[in-house]
């Protein structure tokens, strides 16, 4: 993305996240890219993530050293980025030298990079209820993303009951999660839903 970017965009119109999109390219938390558009519906990568991460949160406070992951080269666009999200415990490696800087994300992903990232508590499982699909959570995860949904993070699609783990994440999704973190964080206000 063109970090100075902030639109108008010619792909946005109608949209399902477009109300969550503008005010975070108004706050400088996302952008859109140099041609005009915004890509809602375009996957994002690991590497994409961690500079997304850093444009919303930055500056980063420092958890923990970074190691040098053999799959980012030091002159890689997104290597400082992934340096800071590793850096602030929003993103781990896939092991001890691999990243993945071009893999894609998932929703669960996403929430436990929030979560992890941002000193969310965990919560009891019951703030699962109202998903008809907390079943796909995986065991390990349920009471770390319990705890995200208390924070207020939910996805409009395909439905506010459906959390859809394995879901690959899109720039829509990503701009709704970084808008509702923003949102505890105190940063945005919340999106009326009337």
């Amino acid at each position: 993305p063109d970090l100075a970017n902030t639109g108008p965009f010619s792909d946005l119109g109608g949209h399902w996240a477009e109300r969550w999109i503008r005010p975070l390219v108004a706050a400088r938390a996302i952008a859109g890219f140099a041609d005009g558009t915004f890509r809602p519906d375009q996957i994002v990568t690991r590497g994409q993530l961690a500079a997304h991460l850093v444009q919303a949160f930055g500056p980063l406070t420092s958890k923990r050293s970074a190691p040098q992951f053999s799959d980012v080269p030091p002159t890689a666009l997104e290597a400082p980025a992934i340096a800071q999200v590793y850096e602030a415990a929003f993103l781990a490696g896939k092991s001890a030298t691999l990243f993945g800087p071009n893999d894609p994300v998932t929703r669960l992903q996403l929430a436990i990079a929030l979560s992890s990232g941002l000193d969310w508590p965990d919560a009891d499982a019951g703030w699962l209820n109202g998903l008809d699909d907390r079943d796909r959570l995986p065991t390990w995860a349920r009471n770390r993303i319990a705890g995200v949904v208390a924070q207020g993070l939910r996805w409009s699609q395909p439905s506010v009951h459906q959390f859809a783990p394995d879901r690959p994440l899109s720039r829509a999704d990503l701009a709704v999660a970084l808008h509702q973190a923003l949102v505890v964080s105190g940063r945005l206000t919340p999106i009326d839903l009337a």
